[in-house]
Order: structure tokens, then sequence, then C-alpha cells
């Protein structure tokens, strides 16, 4: 599944609102959920939550796992690089 450009302008602008209004908790469930439901969800989707998210990636819970997730079941690493911020 690819996204369109829509698609990925509404995930972006979702997630700094969240992170704007300090919605930690939100996006927290949000990560939390992916992780449950790893395996429906597509690449592209796991990429641009990961990427949208990343200049709050400290403040949300589950991220770093999901992350892990991420590069364990997709092993281009290329994609998943430069996602870490401890």
């Amino acid at each position: 599944m690819t996204l369109s450009e829509k698609e990925l302008d509404f995930i972006f602008r979702e997630v700094d609102s969240y992170m704007r209004n300090d919605k930690w908790d939100i996006l927290s469930d949000i990560f939390a959920g992916f992780i449950t439901h790893f395996n429906d969800i597509s690449v592209d989707i796991k990429l641009t939550y990961l990427v949208a998210s990343f200049p709050g990636a400290n403040k949300i819970q589950h991220r770093q796992e999901f992350l892990e997730l991420c590069r364990k079941y997709h092993e281009n690493e290329r994609l998943w690089k430069g996602l870490d911020r401890k």
C-alpha cells in the first residue's frame, strides 16, 4: 500500500498537532495500538508515523519498542536508520 500525498500530509498534521498540544498520551496509545496490530499495518504507515513523531520521540511511550519491531520484521535497515532518539 502506498500512501497518497494527501494521506501523508494528514498523518504529519495529526502527529504535529498532538505534539504541539502536549498530547503525548494519545501518541503513546497510537504506538501501543501499532504494536498490538503490527502485522495489519503497512510499512508506509509505520514509517510515516515514526518520521512524523521524531521530534517528540523521547516523550512518546511505545515508540522505541515499535521501532525495534519494525527493524526486526522489516529487515531493510535503511528505512529505519536515524529514527532513534535516545
